[in-house]
């Protein structure tokens, strides 16, 4: 997957970590111990992971650790109850997305509206088309962080 050029994941249901099912984006995580769900709320078990790793109830407060969600003075959201859009409640990350337009819930699956929102805007079946349009997640090539592939988080080195 690393040796790919071009789209990363242009086409989801041709990856099983990002499969589709009935047409909403994420609806098999259960099936992948990184993206575990747990009593409908999505990532509670982060604090199983290293690179998802909890410090003192928040989120990603280790990312100075990899270089793809590094930040130039520090930290990418090391504080996330700074933030509304990333609020943590009980100890879960996302357990309230109901409350925010940007990450709807629709029938218990996360992500269903995902072409309302031009962040996340779908062109012809592909999630993230316009990502090229945001600093954090730069295109290369026409391609979704084709650049995974430099860091040893997402491939074998």
């Amino acid at each position: 997957m690393c040796s790919m050029r071009g789209d990363l994941y242009s086409s989801f249901t041709r990856f099983p970590l990002f499969t589709l099912n009935v047409g909403d984006f994420y609806p098999s995580f259960a099936r992948f111990p990184l993206f575990t769900l747990n009593e409908g709320d999505l990532y509670p078990s982060f604090t199983r992971f290293l690179l998802f790793a909890l410090n003192v109830g928040h989120l990603y407060p280790s990312f100075a650790r990899f270089p793809l969600f590094a930040l130039n003075e520090g930290h990418l959201y090391p504080s996330f109850d700074l933030f509304p859009l990333f609020t943590l409640n009980e100890g879960d990350l996302y357990p309230s997305f109901a409350r925010f337009p940007l990450f709807t819930l629709n029938e218990g699956d996360l992500y269903p509206s995902f072409a309302r929102f031009p962040l996340f805007s779908i062109n012809e079946g592909d999630l993230y088309p316009s990502f090229a349009r945001f600093p954090l997640f730069v295109l290369n090539e026409g391609g979704f962080i084709p650049f995974f592939c430099s860091f040893s988080a997402f491939c074998a080195q």
